[in-house]
């Protein structure tokens, strides 16, 4: 395929934004045109003369409804957190969480542009930012009380410091910083064109995308854009009816309450307001057959600047997803229909309740003045010669009838788009802090719709939102980022990180949810805190768990800063206190063990001791026994020797007897 000439891209980029606008104008245009003027209560066109005019606010009030259940939210400092790819990941996902959350909620003031997106979600179907990075000089003036030679030495790099003069001894200067913003800008729905079968949230896979955007003179030249395009380009007459491409923005004027704001009133050339498009579209520019990403920035049918680019810095988001469409629904969709039946239902109202006040006279001017007839100031009488002949026409009371239907339109409203508006009345507000089953079996079925419009935003326009942060820093910003976790500053490099596709948003869920989650997270809280105390600490959950329970506890109630009640386990005090309590613990643990070898000595002492006592007992009974026996020996021995001694006796007796017999025979 041959490359495209700069005629032939011309020609097919406005052949594009063409087709683009011709769908936005004939479909979505008159949809957001009629949705002002039903959110800003505009009439409607069908009013009579003499009779009631009151509108009723239905859209108006879901919106608000809708939006004070959502957005709280979004206050806080954490709204999502990457997911790691693994356990070597942990640490880079939450110092890249906590970067992009720090330079969102607070350098960038992104509340309020997710807040513009999330109500053009409601209003107009959906809701768009765009995201990127600005490089700015900012320049400032400064003085110092010291030379400026000793100045100029300590200043911090990265800086141009030009010494402007010194005066009394105070050297002034004049300070450059080249500096990095990150923008993230929610684009009104009418500057902006699709691709008519866009079939998703997606816009990265768009195939075309074409936002109008007004430069001036002075701007288009600071982009560096030639000065002699710059100054044929023909200035826009009027910044709401622009005369190019996509004219008649009727939905641009209808959003103005007080006048339309006019653009061609620029005192000089340089303001002069430039009608551009920025153009982001795939297309086969170099004739490889493959369709790459280019960014183009065009005016009057001349392309001012075209860049290939890697992605596209839209993300998309809508309440109520359409299956294969990009536009979703609106509550100006849902209750249209709602706002009409209860207009008419109230100025029934109205006229009845006029009537009953002031009603239809019947009389005989010639009898009866006319002027008292009419005059219905209370107390005033009324002139007439015959009274009996002044009558009044009877009336149908419909207040109840009235009141009963514009109940019944409040069930049919909280069916359509969710019962937030309901929940915000007062019989809601008392059953909202009524505590038990009962209350809470009540709330829950009245808040899945607006449950289920807060997570549909939280998955399409939050999530690709986030998505498309990471990947804008990744590739286009050029310093560290400071971000502070768990007291204390650490800075990432966003060059050095890797590509993200999954994470978790951290917001989403109606007040209802919020309540239970809040309880189910104290239980578990309790839970790990009894395991801890009970010996499983580093088994089943540690510290670490604790905290992460807390944190998420407190974002669940929208209590922010967490590191002002509670320490990280992670961070450096609570770290020192560790190591301190885990000395403490080990020198607890040497003196018991040392006291426990105390007392096992003691026992083992005391043990010898009875065994020595026992062994002495033993010996002691041994030599008794012994000295018994050689006593028994002893007593036998000399038993025996004097039995011998006896018998010796006898038998010697004996034989001096036998003697002296013998010597008597003799």
């Amino acid at each position: 395929m041959p490359k495209l000439s700069q005629d032939d891209l011309i020609r097919a980029i406005y052949s594009e934004l063409e087709r683009a606008t011709s769908y936005g104008s004939t479909t979505l245009r008159d949809n957001r045109r009629k949705a002002w003027n039903y959110y800003l209560n505009r009439n409607r066109g069908d009013e009579i003369e003499g009779r009631s005019t009151v509108q009723d606010t239905t859209v108006r009030d879901v919106i608000h409804a809708l939006m004070a259940a959502i957005m709280p939210a979004y206050s806080v400092d954490h709204i999502i957190n990457y997911r790691p790819f693994g356990p070597d990941d942990v640490d880079s996902a939450e110092a890249e969480s906590g970067a992009v959350n720090s330079l969102f909620t607070e350098t960038n003031k992104g509340y309020l542009q997710l807040s513009s997106a999330v109500h053009d979600c409601l209003l107009f179907r959906n809701g768009v930012i765009k995201v990127s990075v600005e490089d700015r000089t900012e320049v400032t003036t400064r003085s110092f009380s010291a030379p400026a030679a000793d100045v100029l030495a300590q200043r911090p790099p990265g800086q141009d410091w030009t010494h402007i003069e010194t005066e009394d001894g105070i050297s002034k200067f004049e300070i450059k910083a080249e500096i990095q913003v990150l923008q993230t800008v929610a684009i009104e729905q009418a500057m902006l064109f699709l691709d008519p079968n866009q079939p998703d949230q997606d816009l990265n896979e768009a195939s075309f995308i074409g936002e109008l955007i007004f430069f001036s003179r002075s701007e288009l030249r600071a982009m560096g854009i030639s000065k002699s395009i710059v100054d044929d380009l023909p200035a826009s007459p009027d910044k709401t009816n622009t005369s190019g491409v996509g004219t008649g923005n009727t939905d641009l004027q209808a959003k103005y309450i007080d006048g339309v704001a006019d653009a061609s009133g620029a005192t000089t050339a340089d303001r002069d307001q430039i009608e551009c498009y920025h153009i982001h579209m795939k297309i086969d520019v170099d004739g490889d057959g493959i369709s790459e990403r280019w960014r183009f920035l065009i005016s009057a049918r001349l392309i001012l600047q075209q860049d290939q680019v890697d992605y596209f810095p839209y993300a998309s988001g809508t309440g109520w997803p359409v299956p294969h469409r990009w536009s979703g629904l609106s509550v100006y969709d849902l209750n249209r229909i709602t706002q009409d039946e209860r207009t008419n239902a109230r100025r029934q109202l109205a006229d009845n309740l006029n009537v009953a006040n002031n009603q239809r006279p019947v009389f005989d001017p010639g009898e009866t003045e006319a002027e008292d007839i009419t005059n219905g100031a209370p107390g005033r009488g009324i002139r007439s010669r015959n009274p009996a002949n002044v009558g009044w026409m009877p009336i149908q009371d419909i207040v109840g009838n009235s009141i009963q239907f514009l109940q019944y339109m409040d069930g049919v409203r909280s069916e359509q788009s969710g019962a937030a508006l309901d929940m915000q009345s007062a019989d809601g507000q008392l059953l909202s802090t009524a505590s038990g089953i009962s209350a809470e079996m009540q709330l829950a079925p009245r808040e899945l719709m607006a449950a289920h419009i807060s997570r549909n935003i939280a998955e399409t326009l939050v999530r690709d939102l986030f998505l498309l942060i990471h990947k804008t820093l990744r590739t286009q910003w050029h310093q560290p980022i400071q971000y502070e976790r768990a007291s204390e500053w650490q800075q990432t490099n966003p060059a050095e990180w890797q590509p993200r596709t999954r994470l978790n948003v951290n917001v989403g869920l109606s007040p209802g949810e919020r309540r239970r989650k809040s309880a189910a997270l104290q239980q578990v809280t309790q839970l790990q805190l009894a395991l801890i105390q009970s010996g499983n600490a580093n088994i089943i959950t540690d510290l670490n768990g604790v905290h992460s329970g807390i944190v998420d506890w407190m974002r669940s109630v929208e209590l922010d800063g967490a590191e002002g009640y509670f320490l990280d386990p992670q961070g450096p005090q609570s770290k020192q206190a560790q190591q301190a309590q885990q000395q403490q613990a080990q020198e607890q643990a040497q003196q018991q063990q040392q006291q426990q070898q105390m007392q096992m000595q003691l026992i083992q002492a005391q043990m010898q001791l009875e065994q020595a006592k026992v062994d002495n007992e033993r010996t002691d009974e041994a030599a008794t026994l012994q000295f018994k026996y050689f006593e028994a020996l002893l007593d036998a021995d000399t038993e025996d020797a004097k039995i011998e001694s006896q018998q010796r006796a006898s038998e010697a007796t004996a034989v001096a007897g036998q003697s002296n017999g013998a010597d008597r025979t003799d």
